[in-house]
């Protein structure tokens, strides 16, 4: 059984308030920062031999520190999420499973990433991994959740697709030339 504040959400999906927006807005460009900045550190490393002599040059020796960094920020941003709530946070259990999947997806995806860094170099593998998730996720929402609907929106996500994939296919060739 749904509480009533599922409903609500259930029953008044866009009723966001406009601080809520700006902060969420906020939280989104904070977390871009980060994510373009997640891989640099491994690649200076990589790409310094003279600095680092002996580090490994593969991507994947990497992964074990880059998760472990994970696992504490999790953990910290949970407890105090759980102090802010007085100890009782409000995790719906059916969000659990799908949470710790995503979790898993993740580690796989960041293994490829890691990997797509070592032999194409960041120039190629970002763009590559920033154009692949919106692709994805406009998928499922035309697809599944039949949020982007009408021929006009349609087509103008058919253009930026083709835009961003054609920049993509530029990047990706102009490293041979």
């Amino acid at each position: 059984m749904a509480s009533s504040e599922e409903q609500d959400i259930i029953q008044h999906p866009h009723h966001v308030s406009s601080v809520i927006r700006v902060v969420c807005f906020l939280a989104a460009i904070f977390s871009g920062l980060f994510y373009g900045s997640m891989c640099t550190p491994v690649t200076f490393i990589q790409n310094r031999p003279d600095l680092y002599p002996g580090a490994p040059t593969e991507g994947l020796p990497y992964l074990f520190s880059f998760f472990l960094g994970i696992m504490p920020t999790s953990t910290l941003v949970l407890a105090v999420y759980s102090g802010v709530k007085k100890n009782s946070p409000s995790l719906p259990p059916y969000l659990v499973l799908p949470s710790l999947l995503a979790g898993l997806l993740f580690a796989v995806g960041m293994g490829g990433f890691f990997i797509g860094n070592e032999k194409l170099s960041q120039t190629i593998s970002y763009p590559i991994c920033s154009f692949a998730p919106g692709l994805i996720v406009s998928a499922w929402s035309v697809l599944y959740f039949k949020e982007i609907t009408g021929k006009r929106n349609m087509i103008l996500l058919g253009i930026a697709y083709a835009f961003t994939l054609v920049g993509v296919i530029m990047v990706t060739v102009s490293k041979d030339i």
